[in-house]
């Protein structure tokens, strides 16, 4: 079990790209799956295990159902791996094979290296071994041509907390000073990454925060950061560009004239951001760019042709192109939400799947609240905001996209058992 601790180079892993994660889980939870039915079925006797399975033999079962059942089997027969996933993390804690303190400081070292690198690359243009990002207004660090990292950084920065908050409820000084300083370098990484859905995931999990369990160091922080931003807003063209100009014109964009050059040229930017306020409100808006718009029409439009199981999972793709071809904007390979994806390629059935959890944790958030456990309501609160309904994201079928979402359950899962002992005031 030993060789198990290489799980503590996953956040390393996932800088490198999908491969080495998927490989470690994939081989990993295959001897898993025999060994926890053979020897440990206590750690498949839990609320977790059974949600999960009901939805993966149910996700099987669309798939069974799907046009292209081969096609979408790929995708839904796997997924037992991704299941199995938090459960090993969860043993191997439990059994002392891995360790949070050991995890936290190999964290706190990821997200440092990849701040400190991302600015390193924001000023100067490339990072320090000579990455250049694809996109002039975005900023990649060790990602490379994958313009990933301010989500990769808004995943696992919550997660360093909440271990914070589990292993040093009571500690002050140094070693709260760090992780402070961490949190806010992490938060201007995800800023300086130019990726607007996570950096507004992580103010509103910041808000979020403040909001169920104020504490004034918490709110100096925020008004810090808020500071910060401005600051940087105002003195630096790209980050105006990309978070305020682009911004306007794509909720705005109804009467404005778009193409492929106005998404990577700054100078388009500025000078289609040339109308006047009224111009702007006489515009419709748009709930998100036109591009995601005219997906979320495709993904309702195949979902109403399969409304209580759906078209198969991972099946967008397959479904939008001969109804949608002559929209240009309409097909992808997903439609960039997870809850309008698993409407279409699940069903309202699947869909019921992924709400109910949804408000779950938002019951969790309220009643760690009111029983005022900070573990719990930053727990809950980074739950949430990573599937928060109103926001973009890659493909829920997609191995690495899937990997991300569920790497953190593992740890909450052990914390919150062992929460008794942790219990702050």
């Amino acid at each position: 079990m030993q060789v198990l601790k290489i799980y503590y180079l996953l956040p390393i892993f996932f800088v490198t790209g999908p491969f080495l994660p998927d490989l470690v889980i994939t081989t990993s939870s295959l001897f898993f799956i025999i060994y926890f039915l053979k020897y440990e079925r206590q750690y498949l006797v839990n609320n977790f295990f059974y949600f999960f399975l009901v939805f993966y033999l149910f996700i099987i079962f669309s798939s069974l159902n799907s046009n292209d059942f081969i096609f979408s089997l790929k995708s839904s027969l796997p997924y037992v791996r991704i299941i199995i996933f938090p459960l090993i993390i969860y043993y191997l804690l439990e059994k002392k094979i891995l360790n949070l303190i050991t995890l936290s400081k190999i964290l706190l070292f990821v997200i440092i290296f990849l701040s400190l690198d991302s600015i390193y690359q924001f000023i100067f243009g490339y990072n320090v071994i000579g990455f250049k990002s694809p996109l002039n207004y975005r900023v990649t660090s060790f990602f490379n041509d994958e313009a990933i990292l301010g989500s990769y950084i808004s995943k696992i920065l919550p997660l360093l907390i909440s271990i914070y908050i589990y292993i040093n409820h009571k500690s002050k000084g140094f070693s709260a000073i760090i992780y402070y300083v961490t949190f806010f370098l992490g938060i201007i990484c995800i800023f300086l990454s130019g990726d607007r859905m996570p950096f507004g995931t992580i103010l509103l999990y910041i808000i979020l925060i403040n909001i169920f369990y104020f504490e004034k160091k918490q709110f100096i922080f925020l008004l810090s950061l808020i500071f910060a931003i401005i600051v940087l807003i105002s003195l630096n063209n790209s980050l105006k560009n990309r978070y305020i100009n682009m911004t306007l014109l794509q909720l705005f964009e109804g009467d404005i004239k778009i193409d492929k050059k106005f998404q990577i040229d700054e100078k388009n930017i500025e000078e289609k951001f040339n109308f006047e306020l009224k111009n702007i409100l006489n515009n419709k808006i748009l709930f998100f760019s036109r591009p995601h718009q005219e997906h979320l029409k495709t993904a309702y439009s195949i979902f109403k042709d399969n409304k209580i199981i759906g078209s198969g999972p991972n099946t967008f793709r397959l479904n939008c192109t001969p109804k949608f071809h002559e929209h240009q904007s309409r097909c992808s390979t997903h439609p960039h939400n997870i809850y309008i994806q698993l409407l279409s390629e699940t069903g309202i059935i699947g869909f019921i799947f992924l709400i109910s959890i949804f408000f779950y944790f938002v019951y969790k958030i309220f009643y760690s609240s009111l029983n005022k456990d900070r573990l719990q309501v930053f727990i809950f609160t980074h739950l949430f905001v990573s599937i928060f309904p109103i926001s973009t994201y890659g493909n829920f079928f997609n191995n690495y996209n899937s990997i991300m979402l569920f790497f953190p359950v593992g740890f909450y899962l052990y914390m919150l058992k062992n929460n008794k002992n942790y219990k702050t005031k």
